[in-house]
């Protein structure tokens, strides 16, 4: 989707662009989306600015209308560095909504159509960067590894009460060359910087984690490579967008990831997302009533739609999954893996 097209479709009211003397060509983007984050928002900004770089970067803020007196100090700052923060006011005209629920797509799309930088970096206007050197390693990197198209760290977490925890464990200790789907569930978004691949953004309003899908169109292009220390925090808070879902909806959100990288990638990996997305159906089966019947009528569909040397190979994995369900009568669940049977 091309950014007229983008706007065409989504803007209602024009996004107010702050004045601003940015140069053209920038190195890097690095893109933050902010709404009611006026006790963390300072924090956010002074991290980026902070970063010693012997290159150009942009500073993109996309504010969503706060009312909190974050967009007050967006402007403030916005004034402060002309030369490296490019300011976009919205307006909740334009919000997407997703499953009846305003979201920050608009905000977070816009920032990414508008970013010139050869590479993209992101950062929530509640978390914030530690190292001053972040971008600097990363584009290093970036830069003498052109099949690379990802390069990412860990985070540290601070909690509601601003204790910092330590950095949650990496199932990988040392600098490691991950595939899509092990990358999909260790990644913190905020550490990552991508390169700058304009045609990979999509429309993206049928999925709630937008950075989830962003990430998987961005490694079909290329590999990601772990850089083993510790760049930034990650905030928990009761505002936080991840705190507000519950148990339910979290696993939704995990379900919706897996759906989108099983109907959007191929081979080995599209068999590992299979085998996540059996395993966030039963997850779900325990909290919501009647999902088995949703669970196979969606699973069903994406079965029939898969090649026909992959449906085999996950055939044993769907079969076990109907085994799975509890307090569902068995002679159902029979009848439903004979009629699998007849589609292999």
């Amino acid at each position: 989707m091309l950014f007229k097209e983008f706007k065409d479709k989504y803007e209602h009211k024009a996004v107010e662009h702050f004045p601003t003397e940015v140069k053209s060509k920038p190195v890097v983007s690095v893109c933050v989306v902010t709404y009611n984050h006026v006790n963390y928002i300072k924090q956010c900004l002074d991290g980026i600015l902070n970063q010693k770089v012997d290159f150009d970067f942009e500073l993109l803020v996309g504010d969503d209308a706060s009312t909190d007196g974050t967009r007050e100090i967006c402007v403030e700052y916005a004034e402060k560095y002309p030369d490296k923060i490019r300011l976009f006011l919205h307006h909740r005209e334009n919000n997407i909504s997703i499953g009846g629920k305003p979201t920050g797509r608009f905000n977070f799309l816009y920032n990414l159509y508008s970013a010139k930088g050869k590479y993209i970096a992101l950062c929530d206007g509640d978390d914030y960067w530690t190292d001053k050197l972040k971008l600097q390693k990363q584009v290093d990197f970036l830069e003498s590894n052109e099949d690379f198209v990802i390069c990412y760290t860990n985070c540290g977490t601070v909690n509601q009460k601003n204790e910092l925890r330590n950095p949650k464990f990496l199932p990988h200790a040392k600098d490691t060359v991950l595939s899509i789907f092990d990358l999909m569930f260790v990644a913190p978004t905020l550490t990552r910087v991508y390169r700058n691949h304009d045609y990979v953004l999509s429309d993206y309003t049928s999925i709630t984690a937008i950075d989830a899908a962003y990430l998987i169109e961005q490694m079909k292009y290329g590999k990601a490579k772990y850089l083993n220390i510790v760049t930034a925090n990650y905030r928990k808070h009761r505002k936080g967008i991840w705190s507000l879902k519950s148990e339910l909806e979290r696993k939704k959100s995990h379900l919706e990831v897996r759906l989108y990288g099983f109907k959007n990638t191929e081979g080995k990996v599209k068999l590992n997302f299979l085998k996540a997305t059996l395993r966030s159906f039963i997850k779900i089966r325990n909290l919501e009533k009647n999902s088995f019947f949703k669970a196979y009528q969606e699973f069903k569909l994406l079965y029939k739609d898969t090649n026909i040397s992959l449906r085999h190979r996950c055939f044993l994995s769907v079969f076990n999954f109907l085994n799975n369900f509890q307090n569902v009568n068995k002679f159902l669940v029979t009848k439903l893996q004979l009629k699998l049977i007849s589609m292999l």
